[in-house]
Order: C-alpha cells, then sequence, then structure tokens
C-alpha cells in the first residue's frame, strides 16, 4: 500500500526502504541547497554589516539550543516507545507516550526559552566577546527574537517523530 507521499506502509520491504532512504537524503539535500541560497540572499541584500553578524551570531546560539530538542533526542526517546505501542495495537498507550512527551518536552523547552531570554546579555559577550558595543546589543536583541524557534521547533521534533513512526517522511521533510 503506498502513501499520498508515495512511501510504503509495509515494512520490511528492502526496495521500499530504499525508497525511503533516497527521499529523505534528497529533501536533506535540497534543505541544505535552500539554506545555503538563504545565506546567498541575506549577504546580496544586507552585505557584511554588524547587523548581519549579529543576526547570524544569534541564529547560531539559538541554533544550539534548537539541536539539543531536535536532532535525535526527543526523536530517538520518543520513536521506539510510541512505535512500540502502536505495533501492538495500544492505541491509549501511544497517546499516552505522546501527550506526555510532549508535556515535558514543552515545559523543558520554555524553561530552556526563559533562561536564554534571561542569559542572552552573558552568552553573547561569552561566546562572540569580539562584537562592538553595538553589534553585541543587536545580537542580544536577535537572539530575544529567535527564542520562540526553540519552542516550535522541539514540539516540530515531536510531531516529525510521529510521522515518521507512520512511515511519512515527505511531510515532515517540507
Amino acid at each position: 500500500m503506498t502513501t499520498i507521499t508515495g512511501t510504503s506502509k509495509k515494512p520490511g520491504s528492502k526496495r521500499l526502504f530504499g525508497r525511503d532512504v533516497a527521499l529523505v537524503a534528497s529533501l536533506t539535500f535540497g534543505s541544505n541547497l535552500l539554506g545555503m541560497l538563504r545565506e546567498v540572499i541575506i549577504g546580496r541584500a544586507y552585505g557584511a554589516t554588524d547587523q548581519t553578524d549579529a543576526f547570524f551570531a544569534a541564529f547560531t546560539l539559538i541554533a544550539f539550543f534548537l539541536l539539543f530538542f531536535s536532532a535525535g533526542t526527543i526523536q530517538g526517546a520518543l520513536m521506539p516507545a510510541y512505535q512500540s505501542r502502536i505495533e501492538e495495537g495500544d492505541r491509549p498507550g501511544s497517546v499516552y507516550i505522546l501527550r506526555e512527551t510532549t508535556l515535558v518536552v514543552l515545559v523543558i523547552a520554555c524553561i530552556v526559552a526563559l533562561l536564554v531570554w534571561i542569559f542572552a546579555p552573558h552568552m553573547v559577550n561569552g561566546v562572540f566577546a569580539g562584537f562592538g558595543a553595538k553589534t553585541r546589543q543587536h545580537a542580544i536583541v536577535f537572539t530575544r527574537l529567535l527564542i520562540p524557534i526553540v519552542v516550535l521547533g522541539s514540539l516540530g521534533a515531536i510531531f516529525q517523530s510521529v510521522l515518521h513512526s507512520r512511515r511519512e517522511f515527505l511531510s515532515p521533510a517540507i
């Protein structure tokens, strides 16, 4: 059986597994190309200014915290437990795991976001000590503006895990 995304729900098929891997790999490659294009557009539109340096510094700090939540941490913990409940036909158990994981991740992400907000000046000063006063202040403001990415990205990682456990790879990649 083939889903709308073109992936099969029939586990164990090597041919279909290969197609899933190729799909995820090509979408990851496409995402990296779009990221590079974003950098080129920002560079051409704004040039190498103190504000672009501050933005990239802030984005780097936020990306660090986002990777903590989404780069396999949540997926590695949630997916096996959730998938085993689904395979056992234990819908209430899978819903419980999903609900509790979402709650815990949301609380932790909000606490981290609050701490980043509070300690943004110290983080910017410590990591980007070479910035002038104006660039440093811009980086602090940009860091605080980008904080919601940590919370939203964490929730996105949970939803992505659920979709992956259902062998849906295209929609979370978009």
